[in-house]
């Protein structure tokens, strides 16, 4: 359901599937506030260690991978302010990195077992992989970093390729990966302009 404002819920059978893949709407968020919890599923769920502003991705992650179902209502119950102060405004390179870090622990533990989301896995693998392209590049893209800060997220990178995590991008986006991993920003800013427009 599309309309954040009604007050309908829908029951998922496949909540990692749905979370995280073809069935994610804009209603849906990875934090942890703004939703209800049966105690006893979270026993053996846990935040990672040292996952700096991401760790909730994980968390959440390993709580929709575990269970079974879950319900969302699509009603505005809380507001979230934001401001210039907002670590998600700043955009620090170490939110940038936990960021990436918190997606391999996911890929690592979920999403690299070929078997554990069916038919599903394909689709799910290239939205991930959409979500970390996105954070390293369009993120850096559209802020200024030091040329170490740079050097460390490309190897990050470059690791993750290796990894097999980014495995589900397209012909295109593996370009602007590639021209990203050599450091052309020249080249990203003449074939990908809108990368670089930062948003009102």
């Amino acid at each position: 359901n599309e309309n954040c404002n009604s007050s309908t819920a829908a029951i998922s059978e496949s909540p990692f599937e749905d979370f995280f893949g073809v069935g994610r709407t804009s209603c849906v968020t990875v934090a942890v506030w703004g939703k209800l919890y049966v105690k006893s599923i979270l026993r053996n769920i846990a935040f990672p260690a040292g996952v700096f502003g991401a760790d909730d991705y994980v968390f959440t992650a390993r709580l929709f991978s575990s269970i079974k179902r879950y319900a969302r209502i699509d009603e505005s119950l809380y507001l979230y302010r934001m401001h210039k102060n907002n670590v998600t405004m700043q955009m620090p390179m170490r939110y940038i990195m936990g960021t990436l870090q918190s997606r391999e622990i996911v890929w690592n533990e979920v999403l690299c077992d070929s078997g554990r989301l069916g038919n599903n896995r394909k689709s799910v693998c290239r939205r991930f992989s959409k979500d970390i392209m996105s954070w390293a590049i369009k993120k850096t893209c559209r802020n200024v970093y030091t040329g170490e800060e740079m050097v460390m997220l490309r190897e990050t990178v470059g690791r993750l390729l290796d990894e097999g995590v980014l495995n589900s991008i397209s012909w295109k986006d593996l370009f602007k990966l590639r021209m990203f991993l050599a450091g052309r920003f020249w080249l990203l800013k003449i074939f990908f302009p809108t990368l670089f427009k930062k948003r009102v």
